[in-house]
């Protein structure tokens, strides 16, 4: 997967870095990050008691409405990550190390991705036959899907990220050798079916083959298909592709045989439409058509590319009417796609799988280009998506920015989740998107699903690398995050934006509201008529209507204070200051906290207050109780955790990596003073990197009253990111 570091700012938000040489590196005092990968053991963190085992008991995981919910009813919230290519067939014995990894920390799905590229190391699709798995691997896979349901955690496919030819494909497809010499600027991609495979029908029959023979698949340690097992939770038609995107018209120009289909295909939808070249070109306007184009030789080329939808947005800012031309274009482009996913969808559904189903987790450029694009995704079911955040800008600095911005893309009455997301190496303030996706996106948002990319270790030690999980500023704060999920902690605040887009709208290349997405690569921001900030007051959703409707700017009046830069959710739960750095503050019964820059004030929440030494920081406060609160619950988890680094690693000003550095990961001390308001006599542990309480340790010391308990942490002193708070009765 191709990936671009996108610089959001640089030096505003610097901010109290380590200097060297303009960049940052780890410090002195900072700690190593040293687990023994004890899954299995006793441990405060551990959560694999708090997974619903096995997967599946409650049925297959269904759409109904904007939520998702299992077949008996019981609904359901996916907090989850990901693991990629040939590691789905791993040996048994890793397999359930990783698997107990997981159930430890509180993971109920596990998203398998791009693992049907063949050969050994990429995947586990025959190398001579695209159709089919490698078996020895395959049945790893049986393997370590059983283990994983066992526990209670679900699957996903995201198993096609451009389906690779192979010998046995070359009577299948249409032009076997052009699309094998393509060459295609991203190496990944070469050799694949990518973007030709939106329009193309042969190219569909190798996806849905693949997928057919997979659901029809008997896994040999459940003695079940893979389409009768309910613990597979979704199926992601394709991973990072659709028709309007780029990589479509790059591979179009390197394959002629497909451009010449793709152009036969236009214009025969063109003459459904107009009937006679007259009416096309009265419609069109004189000198639309290029020379030589005409409808009786079937060459009037379509393109496929986000350039259109900007050229109806240039149009309808100069208050001109948009070239005919290209709002068919688009229009086509839509139906091809919906074309392709209808057969698909119809496909998956005749080995009778019953679960949910994704189309793409891809956005398409701005405009109309990217509303076609969110409606055909909409019309197969789960809206997913993708974002990242690179460089040095801090997401708290700016509410609704970075990874969040995806959640512009909701849709109003289908479920949301975002399957690939991730602050990249070089960011020091990683550990806050965890804590962003969590609280404002599953929680406030009402987002169903969530997977981190990516998790492919069965261990915790392996060093910060680019786009790791398995880092304790990531997975690390999964015993609160996922807890506080789990157990619905953040409540979800009502619509307070609606952009409402009609398919008369789309054809006329007229929205009734601004929208701008800016793009490079997987780093995404959203501006426009509704503004980001928005996202950290209630939801915000797209609905897709009958008839146009201007959108009207949410009023924010009560939550915004654009003097102060104070964002209140209208849940009340979530506060996000932004007026210097950026920190917010979690207030619910189960889970406390604050995020960001946050140092230098007393953060007085409804159980507890919280006063932070440490320039940038997290630290929480949870219930180690499912069902009981802060305030009863016979023992807490407090954690702590700020800048994290490799040994070595070295970053410079403008987020790029010049020393990646070894383990062990650096952790940055944490410094605070934290008061719990509740009568009864407490005791702090610090606790080892594996959750477990250290034997002869002495605990903290508490200062009592009457009804509160003040401690200090110092992780760095303690060694510490995790801390058992027990009461006493």
């Amino acid at each position: 997967m191709e990936r671009r570091s996108f610089i959001l700012s640089s030096l505003a938000v610097f901010g109290a870095l380590a200097q060297d040489q303009g960049g940052w590196t780890a410090q002195p005092d900072w700690f190593p990050f040293e687990p023994e990968n004890d899954f299995t053991g006793p441990s405060v963190i551990g959560m694999a008691d708090w997974l619903d085992r096995p997967a599946g008991k409650h049925g297959f995981v269904q759409v109904r409405g904007d939520r998702l919910v299992f077949e008996d009813g019981t609904p359901v919230k996916f907090w989850g990550t990901n693991v990629c290519n040939a590691r789905v067939g791993m040996p048994k014995e890793w397999a359930d190390r990783y698997a107990d990894k997981l159930a430890k920390y509180g993971i109920n799905i596990l998203r398998m991705h791009k693992f049907t590229w063949p050969g050994g190391r990429e995947g586990i699709g025959d190398p001579a036959d695209s159709l089919k798995l490698m078996e020895p691997l395959a049945r790893n896979w049986d393997y370590f899907c059983a283990g994983l349901a066992k526990r209670g955690i679900y699957t996903a496919w995201s198993h096609i990220y451009g389906h690779r030819l192979t010998p046995a494909d070359r009577d299948r497809v249409a032009a076997y050798d052009e699309i094998m010499n393509a060459n295609l600027p991203w190496a990944h991609l070469r050799r694949s079916t990518i973007g030709l495979v939106n329009f193309a029908r042969d190219l569909q029959d190798l996806s849905i083959g693949l997928t057919v023979n997979m659901l029809n698949r008997v896994n040999t340690v459940t003695g079940k298909r893979y389409a009768e097992d309910p613990s597979l939770a979704y199926i992601e038609l394709q991973n990072e592709d659709d028709i309007f995107w780029g990589h479509t018209q790059v591979h179009l120009d390197r394959c002629p045989t497909y451009k010449r289909m793709f152009h036969s295909q236009f214009s025969e939808w063109l003459r459904k439409k107009y009937g006679t070249e007259a009416k096309l070109v009265a419609a069109w306007g004189e000198g639309a058509l290029a020379p030589g184009e005409s409808l009786e030789k079937g060459n009037i080329a379509a393109y496929a590319n986000t350039e259109m939808s900007g050229q109806v947005l240039a149009a309808v800012r100069q208050g001109k009417t948009p070239p005919q031309r290209v709002l068919d274009n688009c229009a086509f482009l839509h139906e091809k796609q919906n074309e392709f996913y209808s057969r698909f969808v119809e496909a998956i559904r005749a080995t009778g799988y019953r679960g949910a189903i994704v189309g793409s987790c891809w956005q398409a450029g701005s405009g109309i280009s990217h509303y076609y694009n969110l409606l055909s995704d909409a019309k197969v079911g789960i809206v997913d998506r993708h974002n990242y955040s690179g460089g040095m800008r801090a997401m708290v600095s700016a509410p609704g920015s970075g990874i969040f911005g995806a959640g512009m893309q909701q849709v109003a009455n289908r479920p949301f989740g975002i399957s690939e997301w991730k602050s990249t190496l070089g960011n020091p303030w990683q550990a806050e998107a965890p804590a962003i996706i969590a609280a404002y996106g599953m929680g406030l948002q009402g987002w169903d699903l969530s997977c981190e990319f990516a998790s492919d270790f069965d261990v915790l030690n392996a060093g910060l690398r680019e786009y790791n999980v398995d880092a304790p500023a990531d997975i690390g704060q999964y015993p609160v995050l996922s807890r506080m999920v789990l157990r619905g902690d953040v409540r979800e605040g009502r619509v307070i934006s609606t952009r409402s887009v009609a398919l008369a709208d789309l054809q006329s290349g007229r929205l009734g509201f601004q929208d701008q997405v800016r793009q490079r690569g997987d780093v995404k921001e959203f501006s426009g008529t509704v503004p980001p900030a928005a996202l950290a007051v209630g939801r915000v959703v797209v609905d897709f209507v009958e008839k146009p409707t201007r959108t009207v700017p949410p009023d924010l009046s009560r939550y915004l204070d654009e003097q102060r830069k104070v964002v209140r959710s209208e849940t009340g739960q979530l506060v996000w200051d932004y007026s210097d750095r950026g920190f917010f503050t979690i207030n619910t019964a189960g889970t406390q906290g604050v995020v960001g820059f946050a140092s230098g004030r007393e953060h007085a929440l409804s159980d507890v207050t919280i006063t932070v030494e440490t320039p940038f920081a997290l630290v929480y406060v949870t219930s180690l109780d499912k069902t009981q609160p802060i305030a009863k619950a016979g023992s807490l988890l407090v954690q702590a955790i700020a800048r994290t680094a490799n040994t070595g690693m070295k970053v410079t000003a403008a987020g790029r990596v010049v020393e990646r550095g070894n383990p062990p990961v650096l952790i940055e001390p944490v410094r605070a003073t934290i008061k719990i308001r509740r009568s009864g006599r407490c005791e702090v542990h610090p606790l080892d990197h594996d959750g477990r309480r250290r034997p002869g340790t002495t605990p903290l010391a508490v200062n009592p009253s009457a009804r509160l308990s003040e401690f200090q942490i110092d992780t760095g002193r303690d060694r510490a990111i995790y801390y058992l708070v027990e009461f006493k009765s």
